[in-house]
């Protein structure tokens, strides 16, 4: 923990996810090697992305938010409820569409949502090969993807934004570590495993092994089996899978390592009690409010730190990021920790979750000039993060960091040297982290704010940014544009020129810059041999089927038909004859009307 203070716990999640190299042939190995299972564990680090959409830079509010859930089980509700949560406050508008457990329910979620052609699509994949196939029908379509928690296989991490969610593979070494200490680091063990297809179906059953093959020699799995009908959780099944393993080994089953912290946990716990076997160690998945109240009850031993709600939450605080043109990271992991009787009531009743604080609040006061408002802001911002009561340091951090770069971009916009009044950035960054509590930490960027409001009194800029970056765009707009680019150039924010140019010109940047383009492609449709490709690759685009999309979106019939109605345009036309003139008269002059037409 980096600091606590009221009600408001800050975790550090102190390590990053160390990446070894990659062995020559992981297949070659031994199951119970680690190196055995590198392309899962590590999938996803170091991947290329390949035609990722540009962030509109226009903020989250408004966008329609596709969310395809796997299955009803009680861990993602509760993810449902944190994601729920999120959107609601970021503005966005959430389509759900919920599966059952299966890869063909998933199959129909996926064409539901494309129908709705939403903003953004956050899947949570029931199946790790097939998630490719999903996420390659979003992309085809131009609608960007966050994959959360589930693991995708590699192939989907080229094209999807981001994936979030814990890392499986990394807390489960971690619980099976203090899973061996409870039972003495000897004996035997049984896994019963996840959904089969499922990330989960791996990660929870070799990390186990293989860390305990690594760390205690003397343990022996003795079964592993997992435990569903149709497609979801049965506590039936895994009460009859226990029941025998107590039958076929006895006092040498020492151990159980489950997939969950609920539902499983229940047919778990029962054959146990059946047997008279509460010596058995009991570990999992979740930190769910059942679960959490098991081992305090001493009926779990061990959980690993996974609150749902923040699992969920931080799908849409990434969405809200890049549609807000912010830099997204590609992986994103909730903390590690393992929950055990010891530290369990830190962790009861507490509902983490990352609920983005919108910096329009702070801008408009900034550039009012209004102490007051400034003050409500960061007094929101402190409120809003006591409401979650537990955070991490990083996304805490990241608040803070987007704070002084709006100040500094603020200042920037109005040509203000701003080493000047804040120092440079180094020092900047030094203080902030130098903060001891988020209460302290807020106090001093309220009065960095005021500084900025002492810096504006002596004026503003003259020239129009939004003329000169229209001017700009029309000159060059087969070049690689987006907001971040001219954002950089122009030296302000990218959310902030996002909103600046649509209350000036009255469209999203990406609009406008898509309308352009699209009207010079069809004018070298029309006056030109060019090739669709080459016209698209001419006008800035680099993927042809982005652009075969677009033009469809924006005219409402593809680039091939284009030219033919071109030249039915151009066609002379024979003018038809006036129902009311006579055959004769159209042959030598205009009709005589009768009294009653007009």
């Amino acid at each position: 923990m980096l600091f606590s203070e009221d009600r408001l716990h800050i975790f550090w999640n102190s390590r990053l996810k160390d990446i070894p190299p990659r062995p020559r042939h992981p297949e070659q190995f031994p199951e119970q090697d680690a190196r055995r299972w590198y392309d899962m564990e590590y999938a996803g680090w170091g991947v290329r992305k390949e035609a990722v959409p540009e962030s509109p830079c226009d903020g989250p509010h408004g966008k329609r938010i596709a969310f395809l859930q796997p299955g009803l089980h009680p861990y993602h509700i509760e993810y449902a409820e944190g994601l729920g949560r999120v959107a609601l406050k970021s503005g966005m508008r959430l389509l759900t569409y919920t599966g059952n457990m299966t890869t063909e329910g998933q199959d129909v979620q996926v064409c539901k949502a494309l129908l709705e052609k939403p903003d953004l699509a956050i899947l949570v994949p029931i199946s790790s090969d097939a998630c490719t196939r999903w996420v390659g029908e979003f992309h085809a379509r131009g609608i960007p993807v966050i994959v959360g928690n589930y693991i995708p296989n590699e192939d989907a991490y080229r094209t999807i934004l981001a994936w979030c969610g814990p890392d499986d593979w990394g807390q489960y070494r971690m619980l099976s570590r203090t899973f061996a200490q409870m039972v003495g680091f000897a004996g035997g063990y049984a896994i019963l495993r996840h959904i089969p297809g499922s990330s989960c179906y791996y990660a929870r059953t070799w990390s186990v092994i293989t860390e305990l093959h690594r760390i205690a020699p003397k343990m022996t799995c003795l079964a592993m089996a997992p435990s569903f009908r149709e497609g979801v959780f049965d506590p039936e099944t895994a009460q009859k899978l226990v029941a025998g393993w107590i039958a076929a080994h006895g006092a040498a089953l020492r151990g159980i390592v489950a997939p969950d912290d609920d539902i499983l946990v229940d047919g778990i716990v029962e054959a146990l009690r059946r047997a008279g076997r509460q010596d058995v160690i009991v570990v999992g998945a979740g930190s769910t409010p059942k679960g959490m109240k098991m081992v305090k009850d001493g009926l779990l031993h061990a959980i690993t730190f996974q609150p749902p709600q923040a699992d969920g939450a931080l799908p849409v605080k990434i969405a809200a990021d890049w549609f807000s043109g912010l830099d997204i990271q590609p992986i994103n992991y909730l903390p590690k920790y393992i929950i055990t009787r010891d530290n369990v009531d830190d962790f009861i009743s507490k509902k983490p979750e990352f609920s983005p604080v919108s910096l329009d609040g702070l801008t408009r006061a900034v550039l009012a000039q209004s102490d007051s408002e400034i003050d409500r802001f960061f007094e929101d911002a402190y409120v809003n993060f006591l409401s979650a009561e537990m955070v991490t340091p990083e996304v805490f951090r990241g608040f803070s960091i987007e704070v002084l770069s709006a100040l500094v971009h603020i200042m920037k916009m109005n040509d203000i040297d701003e080493q000047e009044f804040l120092s440079d950035y180094e020092s900047l960054y030094k203080n902030l982290f130098n903060q001891k509590t988020p209460r302290n930490a807020m106090e001093w960027m309220k009065r960095l704010s005021g500084t900025v409001i002492r810096a504006l009194a002596q004026g503003r800029r003259e020239e129009s940014l939004i003329d000169r970056i229209i001017r700009y765009v029309t000159k060059n707009y087969a070049e690689q544009l987006s907001l971040k680019v001219l954002a950089a150039q122009y030296d302000i924010s990218a959310p902030y020129l996002g909103r600046l140019f649509r209350n000036a010109v009255g469209k999203p940047f990406a609009t406008y810059l898509n309308e352009i383009r699209l009207r010079k492609a069809e004018e070298l449709l029309r006056f030109t041999a060019l090739k669709a490709n080459d016209i698209a690759a001419r006008i800035g685009y680099s993927n042809p089927n982005y652009f075969y999309t677009l033009f469809k979106k924006y005219k409402g019939y593809y680039p091939s038909e284009s030219r033919s109605r071109a030249c039915a345009d151009d066609e002379p036309r024979i003018p038809r004859a006036d129902p009311g003139v006579s055959r004769a008269a159209s042959r030598t002059g205009p009709a005589v009307h009768s009294s009653k037409q007009k």
